[in-house]
């Protein structure tokens, strides 16, 4: 299962187990809480209608017919009315009066006047000087299962106790209240499941996309990777550059391993031609034998130093990350420079250097090393040429791209060769018999690709061409 369905899995879990419980927890303290503030108040009320019916309790008006049916008007009202959105439409009190002894003298209901309630909680309490309660069966409906909260006040006429007022209410009258309440509570539990269910698919998939981006990063071991940024967890890009920072170390070690030994193989051969021409040398030898072996060792030489000099530059661009700089390049100034610096060489040779086509393209990059890969091409182009021939570097816009043509007349690469010569260390056979470094393109090809292009080489009717091209650059 993908690491994104674990963690939006795990957080519907905790989310619905979250929400239910909530709502359990809501449910038991919402009905005690609702029945304790419908107590507070019938102890209000009753304290108040004790104080008005004292008088009548005194003079035994409470038992007259005059009494019961104000009594009766009072209970039996209509109310016409919305208690927020619950229909009243009647009183839902019930009261009962007893006197000093607990015999009933009054009832709402009609039915236990007279009897004896001395034994029941709210007058029993009540009547001994205490906070009288109680909660019972309905005793007005022929079995009947639902209760009846009773609250009791003491009657006082005169600093003397003369009875007892208790007021009912049915714990039903309560239930609409209690119904409406659950269910507002249930669609509010609801929205929060589905509001947090779609935030915690928001999360999960922000959690996964990003270590994700952290597995890819660790698994990606091309020193060109992006590194991630993770601007809402620090934690994230902490452990993006701890990885980074391990990577770089082990692709140094790596790296200086590579090229050491790399180094020292392609050095056995040139130091090889060395030592043989010095034994040689040592030996006495006529004057043109001497100068040619000693010829020898200058070639060698030289190969030893461009070597060691191409080997420095390739180190240098594929352990920065990026160019070191980034500025508009002036093409025809740059390729001016480039050819300047290779004149001699064209001279030596008859070889004559044509420029021509687009050469203003907006180019943005870094001029040294635009100038090593153009160079480098350039050198070989005039290493591979006929003497007398001609090298042509000229540009031309493609779509949205720019690209520089340098081509030579001169023998034409084996087609295996064609895809090869940019690999490190594989190199062709100069018009002198002499082999270059198996550098130079691999260094061509490593800076054109941090240019966002690409090099290519390809035959010609008379020579070789090698095109630089630069994606997005037309003028």
């Amino acid at each position: 299962m993908p690491i994104f369905l674990r963690i939006w899995l795990l957080f519907t879990i905790l989310l619905v187990c979250g929400g239910l419980l909530l709502v359990q927890q809501f449910q038991e303290q919402i009905k005690p809480n609702t029945r304790k503030v419908m107590e507070d108040i019938l102890a209000d009320n009753a304290n108040v209608i004790s104080a008005l019916i004292a008088r009548d309790v005194a003079s035994g008006h409470v038992k007259s017919k005059a009494f019961d049916e104000r009594m009766q008007t009072v209970m039996e009202r209509e109310i016409s009315g919305k208690i927020w959105s619950i229909d009243k439409a009647a009183v839902q009190q019930r009261m009962y009066i007893t006197d000093e002894k607990g015999i009933v003298l009054y009832d709402s209901l009609g039915k236990f006047k007279g009897e004896d309630f001395s034994r029941w909680n709210d007058v029993y309490l009540t009547l001994r000087g205490r906070y009288g309660a109680r909660s019972s069966l309905d005793a007005a409906q022929d079995q009947s299962r639902l209760s009846v909260m009773y609250v009791a006040a003491p009657i006082i006429y005169k600093g003397e106790l003369i009875g007892v007022v208790s007021l009912g209410k049915p714990n039903t009258s309560i239930e609409p209240f209690l119904m409406t309440a659950e269910q507002e509570m249930w669609q509010l539990a609801m929205w929060y499941l589905f509001i947090g269910w779609i935030l915690a698919g928001f999360l999960s998939w922000w959690l996964s996309h990003n270590i994700n981006q952290v597995r890819r990063f660790a698994l990606a071991l091309a020193p060109t990777s992006q590194r991630p940024k993770f601007y809402l967890s620090k934690e994230l890009t902490d452990l993006t550059e701890a990885i980074a920072n391990m990577r770089t170390q082990l692709e140094d070690q790596a790296y200086v391993e590579h090229y050491v030994s790399t180094l020292t193989h392609e050095l056995k051969s040139p130091l090889a031609g060395i030592r043989a021409g010095a034994e040689i040398l040592q030996d006495p030898l006529p004057l043109e034998d001497q100068q040619y072996f000693a010829g020898n060792l200058v070639a060698q030489a030289d190969k030893l130093h461009l070597l060691i000099e191409r080997m420095l530059l390739l180190m240098r661009l594929e352990k920065s990350q990026l160019l070191t700089k980034q500025e508009t390049i002036d093409m025809p100034q740059l390729l001016h420079s480039v050819i300047q610096q290779r004149q001699n060489m064209a001279q030596s040779k008859n070889i004559v250097l044509q420029i021509e086509g687009v050469l203003t393209p907006k180019l943005q990059g870094d001029v040294f090393w635009l100038e090593q890969a153009i160079g480098n091409v350039l050198d070989n182009a005039l290493d591979f040429s006929h003497t007398e021939g001609v090298v042509k570097i000229w540009g031309e816009n493609v779509g949205k791209d720019w690209l520089l043509h340098i081509s030579n007349q001169g023998p034409q690469v084996d087609e295996f060769a064609l895809e090869k010569v940019f690999d490190r260390y594989f190199s062709l056979a100069r018009s002198s018999g002499n082999r270059g470094t198996g550098i130079g393109l691999t260094l061509v090809q490593e800076v054109m690709q941090r240019h966002q292009g690409e090099a290519k080489l390809f035959n010609l009717q008379d020579g070789v061409c090698v095109t630089l091209r630069f994606y997005k650059a037309a003028a």
